[in-house]
């Protein structure tokens, strides 16, 4: 699909764990173009988020299939995607085979503290258990499916985004991407 240095970035992990907020300074840093694959659905649907989940996952969760083929088609690009594109196998599929992913991971009680730091609205976390609680079983679901796509894992907890870009650097840098 790309040549070896074209092949597109894509940061996957759980919500909050710093895939908007490193993406773009990834892509500043090494002169590609940056997609938030979130932002890119809104724009194609003229709907937020919220509003499509509301419509039902299914819904979704076909809008964010059809994004993340469009931003993989871009190429030389840094892609942030969803917590729940590694839902879909064939999302899973498509990552592993024309991109190089990179999982940003962090702690629980982490992700507890910077999902309660935003005002940024999170559907999957409106129900009537803890935060704590939800992101739990949002990650037992998950993290299998991150680490069999990813190719880099990076661990943020204590990292600023420019430290966690610094590393990712050095790691593609060690990698030969």
């Amino acid at each position: 699909m790309c040549e070896p240095g074209t092949k597109p970035l894509v940061l996957t992990g759980m919500m909050g764990s710093g895939k908007s907020t490193v993406g773009p300074l990834l892509a500043a840093e090494l002169g590609r173009d940056f997609i938030d694959l979130d932002e890119m659905i809104e724009q194609v649907c003229s709907m937020q988020i919220s509003q499509l989940l509301e419509e039902g996952e299914t819904t979704f969760r076909a809008r964010e299939k059809e994004a993340l083929v469009a931003a993989l088609q871009r190429g030389h690009s840094v892609i942030a995607t969803g917590g729940g594109v590694i839902l879909s196998s064939h999302n899973r599929q498509m990552l592993t085979g024309s991109s190089k992913v990179l999982l940003l991971e962090a702690s629980l009680p982490e992700l507890q503290k910077r999902l309660s730091m935003t005002d940024v609205s999170r559907p999957l976390l409106s129900g009537t258990e803890s935060l704590i609680d939800q992101l739990a079983y949002l990650h037992r679901e998950r993290h299998q499916l991150y680490l069999q796509t990813a190719d880099i894992v990076v661990n943020t907890d204590k990292l600023t985004p420019v430290q966690v870009v610094a590393v990712i650097r050095n790691m593609l840098e060690n990698s030969h991407v």
